[in-house]
């Protein structure tokens, strides 16, 4: 169940974009051992602004903390969608290899997305055809990219 979670840094990086949509769980930083650890929450959905509300981190006696939401892999995407216009695709080929693309929904800077992601040093010959040997892999690295074209706006 946990990889339908996006990752700890790209959520620290989605929090710093403005991502403060609820989720149902959230990481927090283990300061006793220097990880980060999934935990689970009440079963009421927060966002970011909610978890790092001192009057919620005095009541629950996590003074000191650092907390994010623990979006699922749709709910960044769909973020993104939304609140940027920018959507991406996971296809195949023969089921063997897998290639995203990032489109912008309005479709008046798609020669920018493309020029991002020439300049991010991705060595392919075309830009929204990346190969990935899972599905997965191809979804994680569309984030990644979807979150660093972002910062550049």
């Amino acid at each position: 169940m946990e990889k339908q979670f996006i990752p700890y840094e790209e959520a620290r990086l989605l929090k710093g974009l403005g991502f403060d949509e609820k989720c149902f769980r959230f990481y927090r930083e283990e300061t006793n051992y220097d990880r980060l650890r999934l935990m689970g929450g009440n079963g009421t959905p927060k966002t970011n602004s909610q978890l790092t509300d001192l009057s919620y981190t005095v009541l629950k006696g996590l003074q000191g903390k650092v907390f994010m939401t623990a979006p699922l892999y749709q709910q960044a995407f769909a973020w993104f969608r939304e609140k940027h216009e920018l959507k991406h695709t996971i296809n195949d080929h023969c089921g063997e290899k897998f290639y995203y693309n990032i489109t912008n929904l309005n479709n008046t800077s798609d020669y920018e997305l493309k020029r991002f992601c020439v300049e991010e040093e991705v060595k392919v010959d075309d830009w929204s055809k990346i190969e990935f040997k899972t599905y997965e892999e191809a979804e994680q690295m569309a984030l990644e990219m979807l979150i660093k074209f972002v910062k550049t706006k």
